[in-house]
């Protein structure tokens, strides 16, 4: 071997040291994996088992590429909040994209959307922006194409502009944000050829291109709280109005310049518009809700009302196209006021449904050719809040929105069995900590299909809910747990009749984590599971509010509990946090079988479809470093990795076979602490797959915390989507799907010479690293087999037993996996024997792959005819297998026929009986797998079987069956298939 000389060896360690833990990915899908490079990054550092540590320094590659489902998010419906109690900005009606359909396009302090009218009379939103604090909104064509465009200006130091016909954003700026931003309009301020965007703000005036988003021109020390733009003296060039605290201004956006200054503001509100028909535009205000009409060219008063209402908020609009402009008033007790606009006469009014009124707008709502009347109402605290559309001609109210308030908790379920799942929203009404309701909304067409309100004087807020079969009718039941004048019940909702079926007695605490519904007896109908502050969990059977079973956890509140199979036994189990520790039942015996310190748990699920046994997934907070997500064991609880979040509050966690692959993906909702910024939203998807890799990690923030996720097919196109809800709306996602393929690369962080690995390999599991598996290296000294050493597999599945002694003539090694409770995994596995090996020599003596072959046919106990084809699932990750049918009598092992390797096949059709076996006797079959290196397993299970007939009247070679395995095998094993054989009923 060449010496290394001291300047290589640091060469070497320099170059290593900048390639540590590189990723090899294929051209083809760096742009996808973009995003998640900071992820991939800390995927790459496998989290060890706690009883083992980082063996050794060698470089190992991953042969057979890592498939993931990268997700995406694809928004296709949003709604939420309509009006709070600040009530809404200014409400535009509008035809925004010359469809012929009038658009009702406003915001909430958080959110802007679009509403239209609905064929059975109501009216929808189209489209809910993300949480962008809007301080109000605007309409102008930019770019002269005929379409509207919306803008936002924010609070601080942002504009988004959205587009009228598909609502997404096309563009957004920044303002000066050392100053709040109060208010936006667009018009074309200086007479040239496009339209500008006027941003209001405390203390200037900003005027931009609405094209190409560059400042124009910055009136410094004239700022306000609102802005309007009207020709006010009929020179042809329209006027920017600005009206302060206790100052107006009049500006010229063409000579950059302020006109005049009135001495005294307009008022608490005002509004721009001719309303005498003389071509020269007025300006009407309200002040201590007298009504004033202030002409621009005289500078003169031209009426003034007293007092004629407790004014809100007003706008100018020939309502009734009578070709005279009106004022129409919105007032503090709710209620919509006509006045003429030359005389200051009361015309008519439409008393409102709700106390207050927001904004005001006119517009043709419903396109029946006649303007309606739209204005926010309840914009008070802890009242009904909403929009009303009323009909001037009737002077009455033609519809009235849902008071939505938030935060928003989501399910789904087809309620009323017609085959169409629905979307079930339940709004906690403690946004202004009164009210709350269930809606139901069809999954397709996303129409309300009913309701029900609770009542605001009595009820402080609705709670947790679950979907479920409870009483075997032909509907499922909405149970909700609901807080009235301060006693905690639940109550339970026909999705059919939407009726009340019952309410239970008084809970004495209150609800500390979700309500579940399953299943967990021997009746067909599913039980209510609830944890409540007071450490108590109970179950209520779900046709009564009849208390089947109630534990006491401790003084500290039910943390949070999970229902699942953690042992594949076929009998749920109830995993539970509670009091600082992890407790498990099996349900219906409600024995004790796990009885665990976990003072840091805070969120648990049940993972039952895990890539290889069954999982308990725990979220641990660590108070002082980064919070963890941790898996233990489903039959031994045995602790087997866990995965560092970093510094984040998990509020929601959950498994879904989202890409319905065969195994859960993990889902975790809350709070993730940004570089002394703050929390912000998170919602991360991850696959369960060993290295640890998000499949989604985009920032969901805007659309603020996620309080509650699910999964559903919920259109029936055969795709799950996510619905999720949070404080101020709730959201359908389409999840879009991205296969990649990435080959990882471990590389040394130490250069000096490695060691010899002795006898090696790696282990792996449908193409993933199997770590933490026990191996034996068996030895044959000539006489009998002994186990020389045992060993674990590594984080990346590699396996090394070193310092092993040499062989003499006849002695034999091999390395032995044997798994007794991985029903997804072959039984055992041989590696190639070794019948010459040195001390301490370097020798691979096999990497192979534990998934299970699944038998398909014939199933256990069957009669079968021959000829007959047996049937299995090849393993689809290693298509270098050739399979043998072997067919035994397990009561002695003899007879014992297989067949010569098949090939990667999945049948082998028999056309005679062997020799030494019988028709109508009961034998056992099952599948042997070989790798092309000589190592060798079996499938995990066999079954029974029987002929009716002995097939050719004479044994055939070209059976291509023989008696007797082709290779020597440990009499254990032979034995042991017996207790693999599937059981039947005779």
């Amino acid at each position: 071997m060449r010496n290394v000389s001291k300047f290589q060896n640091q060469l070497m360690s320099l170059t290593i040291i900048m390639l540590i833990l590189a990723s090899v990915v294929s051209s083809t899908t760096q742009s996808v994996l973009a995003k998640f490079e900071p992820f991939m990054e800390n995927s790459n550092v496998d989290d060890e088992k706690r009883s083992s540590a980082s063996s050794n320094s060698q470089t190992i590659q991953i042969s057979t590429p890592e498939v993931f489902n990268l997700m995406d998010l694809n928004p296709v419906w949003t709604t939420g909040r309509l009006s709070d109690f600040y009530g809404v900005r200014d409400i535009i009606v509008t035809d925004l994209n010359q469809d012929g359909i009038m658009d009702i396009a406003t915001c909430t302090p958080t959110n802007a959307y679009v509403m239209n009218y609905m064929e059975d009379g109501s009216y929808d939103t189209v489209w809910y922006s993300e949480n962008i604090d809007c301080v109000n909104i605007a309409a102008g064509d930019r770019d002269g194409d005929g379409i509207q465009e919306l803008y936002v200006v924010s609070y601080y130091g942002e504009v988004t502009v959205f587009s009228g016909s598909t609502f997404q954003m096309i563009g957004n700026f920044s303002y000066p944000d050392w100053d709040i931003g109060t208010d936006i309009k667009i018009a074309n301020v200086d007479n040239d050829s496009g339209n500008e965007i006027i941003v209001l703000q405390t203390n200037n005036t900003l005027v931009y291109d609405a094209e190409t988003f560059e400042l124009e021109w910055q009136a410094e020390g004239m700022g306000g709280t609102q802005v309007e733009v009207g020709d006010i003296d009929g020179d042809a060039f329209p006027e920017i109005v600005i009206n302060d605290h206790d100052t107006a201004y009049i500006l010229n956006a063409g000579t950059k310049s302020m006109e005049w200054e009135h001495n005294i503001n307009f008022g608490n509100g005002m509004y721009i518009g001719d309303i005498d028909n003389d071509q020269i535009d007025e300006i009407i205000y309200f002040f201590n809700n007298d009504l004033y009409v202030f002409e621009g060219d005289t500078r003169l008063i031209k009426w003034h009302r007293n007092n004629p209402f407790l004014i809100k908020d007003l706008v100018v609009s020939d309502v009734n196209e009578d070709n005279q402009t009106d004022i129409v008033i919105g007032t503090s007790s709710g209620d919509i006021a006509i006045v003429n606009g030359m005389t200051g006469e009361t015309l008519w009014s439409i008393a409102g449904p709700l106390k207050n009124t927001g904004s005001v707008g006119v517009g043709d709502t419903n396109n029946d050719g006649f303007n309606e009347i739209v204005w926010g109402t309840g914009c008070a605290y802890s009242q009904k809040t909403g929009i009303v559309i009323g009909d001037w001609q009737t002077q009455s109210i033609e519809w009235v929105s849902d008071d939505l308030e938030g935060p928003f908790l989501v399910s789904s379920g087809d309620v009323d069995i017609d085959g169409q799942i629905e979307i079930i929203v339940v709004d906690t009404g403690r946004q202004n900590s009164m009210g709350g309701s269930i809606r139901v909304y069809d999954g397709l067409s996303h129409k309300m299909e009913w309701s029900v309100i609770f009542p605001t004087l009595l009820l402080y807020a609705v709670g947790p809910f679950a979907v479920g079969q409870l009483d075997n009718d032909a509907a499922l039941e909405i149970v909700v747990g609901i807080n009235i004048q301060n006693g905690y019940t639940l109550q339970v909702y026909d999705g059919i009749t939407q009726s009340l079926e019952w309410t239970s007695p008084a809970l004495g605490s209150e609800f500390s984590c979700d309500i579940q519904v399953m299943n967990i007896d021997s009746d067909s109908n599913d039980e209510i599971l609830i944890g409540l502050w007071n450490g108590h969990l109970q179950i209520f059977d779900g046709a009564s509010n009849v208390l089947q079973w109630d534990h006491l956890f401790g003084l500290n509140r039910i943390q949070d509990y999970s229902l699942g199979d953690l042992d594949g036994n076929g009998t749920l189990d109830l995993a539970v946090l509670a009091s600082g520790k992890m407790f498990v039942y099996e349900t219906g015996t409600w024995k004790e079988k796990l009885n665990m310190e976990m003072p840091s748990g805070e969120k648990l699920v049940i993972r039952e479809k895990a890539y290889r046994n069954r999982e308990l997934l725990v979220i641990v907070n660590s108070h002082t470093s980064d919070d963890l997500i941790q898996a233990f064991d489903g039959v031994s609880y045995e602790f087997l990795w866990q995965h560092s979040l970093g510094n984040v509050r998990i509020h929601g966690l959950n498994v879904n076979d989202f890409d319905m692959d065969g195994i859960q993906e993990i889902f975790l909702s809350g709070q993730e602490y940004i570089n002394n910024s703050g929390y912000r939203p998170l919602f991360w998807i991850a696959t369960p797959k060993y290295p640890y890799f998000w499949v989604y990690n985009e920032y969901i923030g805007q659309w603020g915390e996620v309080r509650s996720f699910n999964i559903a097919d919920v259109d029936n196109d055969g795709q799950k989507e996510l619905l999720f809800g949070s404080d101020n709306l709730f959201q359908l996602n389409e999840v879009n799907l991205t296969k990649v393929n990435i080959t990882r690369t471990y590389l040394p962080i130490v250069s000096k010479p490695l060691p010899s690995k002795g006898i090696f390999g790696k282990v792996t599991h449908d193409g993933y690293p199997e770590y933490d598996e026990e191996l034996e290296l068996r030895y044959f000294d000539g006489t009998s087999w002994s186990t020389r050493a045992t060993t674990m597999t590594a984080s990346d599945g590699s396996y090394a037993f070193k310092e092993i002694p040499g062989l003499s003539d006849g002695q034999i090694y091999y390395v032995r996996y044997d798994t007794p409770n991985c029903s997804s995994c072959i039984l055992f596995w041989a590696t190639r024997s070794l019948e010459k090996y040195e001390t301490a020599s370097q020798v691979e003596i096999g990497n192979f792959d534990t998934a299970g072959v699944d038998l398909v046919s014939p199933i256990s106990g069957e009669k079968v005819a021959l000829p007959y084809t047996f049937q299995w699932i090849a393993r689809p990750n290693t298509p270098s297998d050739s399979y043998q049918f072997n067919l035994f009598d397990p009561e002695d092992g003899n007879p014992d026929a297989y067949t010569e390797p098949l090939g990667y096949v999945n049948t082998f059709t028999m056309n005679s009986l062997p020799y030494g076996f019988n028709p109508n006797t009961y034998y056992g079959w099952m599948v042997w797998v070989n790798s092309p290196d000589g190592g060798y397993g079996v499938s995990f299970y066999g079954r029974w079987i029987s002929f009716s007939n002995s097939g050719k009247s004479a044994y055939e070679e070209n059976e291509n069956i023989r008696d007797g395995m082709l290779r020597q095998i440990e009499e254990d094993i032979i034995k042991n298939r017996a207790n693999r054989i599937e059981p039947y009923f005779k």
